[in-house]
């Protein structure tokens, strides 16, 4: 047996602890700023004392109260044991918008997102990661990847970090695409939008992440069994968990207004988190400042049926007149009738369960010959209407909203002039009086801006 010099002992005796802290570190869970994998939520509860939001209290009109709830959960995971808390955090100095995942009270998922100012801020962020979590383990080069940005890896026993130089990911409710790429080692999928300009860093904890992923699954799979059942029971009178002639305080319990963070700029919307305008209605507000009294309208962003979705509900005294759902507008090519099946899968599926339990359709042909071949189909009952429209008809501008309303009424498509958007796909709902008082509202607002300006 060869015997060791004395130097080489002492190095040997040396070297052992430094490396079982090394390996000790390396088999140590991710942290974020003292959140650290796998912790339970009252530990990170009590890393975060005193922080909150301001939101506005209904109660008292435009003014504003404190909440200190911190984590709150989220309608469509709360059946799932999961728990979301977000707060405004920091980065190398960056302002950031962090949001964690509890599973069975465990923190399983932090996701911390920034805009970067600078390529220099940037590098800074990664040399940050590099000093505290060693080397990357893997990389996506910008050339490559689908987000035309740089993606790195980090990853030891319990844990893996993720970093995006241009966000790429979903909204809340499908971070289990989101989970699976990080945990498989990839970045920004087919069904994922990209954010130039906003990077994040995604923490996975391996013992949770799937069970994660898992459960999110079969909450899709719930939600859209539930969605068949629902579009049957609605019919034309509403979209989801709204329906025509509901109270805007009750739309407001479904979709509450997006926290406002004591420190820091306001954090993004949850997906469902409604905006609403006071009594002007989006591109008509000088013309509707002094007219159209009573008209608020509401939108939000949220994921149904597998499918990212924008949703405004207008409402008349407080009564919702017209509900309008626009899916993203570069699929309108898969809502033409000649949509490639294999590409399109899941928008056809998500139109064919909006539509098909509402009844026989109306086809709608409108009588400009350039628009002919454009699929158009409306329902009516009672005393709703709802129309589908794979090229919504515009202009949006003085009048154009009573147009509409006045053309789904008919039964008409594009036959006063209109030109078409950009070629933007949209569903309408309307309750056929209210809609009408709508209409009748903003045309004496527009009477009303035309005159004034004739008098000048």
């Amino acid at each position: 047996m060869k015997k060791l010099s004395f130097v080489a002992l002492v190095v040997l005796l040396h070297t052992l602890p430094l490396a079982a802290q090394s390996q000790e570190k390396q088999a140590d869970a991710y942290d974020f700023e003292g959140d650290r994998l796998g912790m339970s939520i009252g530990e990170f509860t009590a890393n975060h004392p005193g922080q909150g939001y301001w939101v506005y209290c209904q109660k008292c009109k435009d003014q504003k109260e404190w909440d200190s709830t911190l984590c709150e959960k989220n309608s469509d995971l709360k059946a799932l044991g999961f728990m979301v808390c977000d707060y405004a955090g920091t980065i190398t100095n960056l302002s950031a918008h962090v949001d964690a995942i509890f599973a069975d009270g465990k923190l399983a998922t932090i996701s911390v997102e920034f805009s970067r100012p600078s390529i220099q801020a940037l590098a800074l962020v990664t040399e940050g990661l590099t000093d505290k979590l060693g080397p990357p383990t893997g990389e996506i080069k910008a050339a490559v990847s689908r987000s035309g940005g740089i993606v790195l890896f980090w990853e030891n026993s319990t844990s893996i970090a993720e970093f995006e130089e241009h966000w790429c990911g979903a909204p809340l409710s499908d971070w289990n695409t989101d989970i699976s790429e990080t945990l498989e080692g990839k970045s920004c999928g087919p069904k994922d939008s990209v954010v130039l300009y906003n990077s994040r860093v995604l923490y996975v904890y391996k013992p949770l992440g799937h069970l994660l992923q898992e459960r999110i699954d079969e909450a899709a799979k719930e939600a859209i069994d539930k969605a068949q059942s629902e579009s049957g029971q609605n019919g034309p009178n509403g979209f989801h968990d709204i329906h025509l002639g509901m109270s805007i305080a009750e739309f407001k319990t479904k979709h509450p207004a997006p926290k406002v963070e004591k420190y820091g700029p306001p954090g993004s919307p949850l997906p469902g988190q409604a905006s609403c305008g006071g009594q002007t209605v989006g591109e008509q507000k000088k013309v509707l400042e002094d007219a159209a009294k009573g008209i608020v309208r509401c939108g939000y962003s949220e994921t149904y049926l597998n499918v990212h979705l924008r949703v405004s509900a207008t409402f008349i005294d407080a009564k919702l007149a017209v509900i309008e759902v626009e899916p993203p507008s570069d699929t309108e090519s898969c809502f033409e009738p000649s949509a490639p099946p294999d590409a399109c899968g899941q928008y056809l599926q998500f139109l064919q369960m909006l539509t098909g339990t509402l009844g026989q359709a109306t086809r709608i042909v409108s009588p400009n010959e350039n628009l002919k071949d454009f699929d158009v189909r409306r329902w009516e009952g009672d005393s709703s209407v709802a129309e589908f429209q794979d090229h919504m008809c515009g202009p949006w501008e003085t009048g154009g909203w009573s147009k509409m309303i006045s053309e789904v009424l008919e039964g008409t498509y594009c036959g006063r002039g209109d030109d078409l958007s950009a070629r933007q796909p949209v569903m309408f709902y309307l309750q056929k009086e209210l809609s009408r008082t709508l209409a009748m509202r903003l045309d004496g607002a527009a009477k009303k801006a035309t005159d004034k300006a004739r008098s000048i």
